[in-house]
């Protein structure tokens, strides 16, 4: 009998010391991937200073120097004097966007992580100055951030895409910018008119 309850103390240590273990290593995955960067707007920051056109000056950049920092692009599209610079992304079947005029770019456009919150970039930016529609995206939104020189296309607290472009007033952002990337102070249109 006692070798018995010898034989059961060490199974419940063991038992503790692993649930423990496992325990400690799924906080610190909650940490690494969402709690250290909800709470303090990491995960933003990084997207923001690391993202693909982080090093990329809207309003300073040429497309020459743009071509030197991230090489050939793999399509270009020309309408009117917005040129729209396409290259991959790291996520299959999308494309990083750059808009020029008049040989600048004047904004660029790149997906984000999927763990990505409107919340860790309100955290990090404040409170965007501007809240538009996405023309082409029923319920996204796009929370403009007009000194910063960054919007986010969100939907439900996830943000898909950032915007970059050179900090200006509401007035400057919505003549130029807004309509290159797809921002409208129009709600879409949910479907078909019903006919009167």
């Amino acid at each position: 009998m006692i070798l018995g309850t010898k034989k059961l103390t060490i199974n419940r240590k063991l038992i503790v010391f692993v649930a423990a273990c496992v325990g400690g290593f799924l906080l610190y995955l909650w940490l690494v991937f969402y709690g250290i960067g909800s709470l303090s707007g990491g995960l933003a920051n990084k997207i923001i200073k690391e993202g693909v056109f982080s090093n990329v000056d809207p309003q300073k950049t040429t497309t020459g120097e743009l071509e030197g920092k991230l090489g050939k692009p793999v399509g270009r599209e020309k309408s009117g004097n917005t040129e729209t610079i396409f290259y991959n992304s790291s996520q299959k079947y999308q494309y990083e966007f750059a808009w020029t005029q008049n040989g600048k770019v004047i904004a660029t456009k790149e997906r984000v992580p999927d763990n990505a919150t409107e919340d860790q970039f309100r955290k990090n930016l404040g409170n965007p100055e501007l809240t538009l529609y996405d023309s082409g995206i029923i319920g996204a939104s796009w929370l403009v951030f007009l000194n910063k020189g960054v919007a986010i296309r969100t939907s439900e607290n996830r943000v898909f895409v950032l915007v970059r472009f050179s900090p200006q007033t509401k007035k400057v952002f919505l003549a130029n910018i807004a309509p290159v990337v797809g921002m409208s102070t129009e709600k879409p249109k949910e479907g078909p008119e019903p006919n009167p």
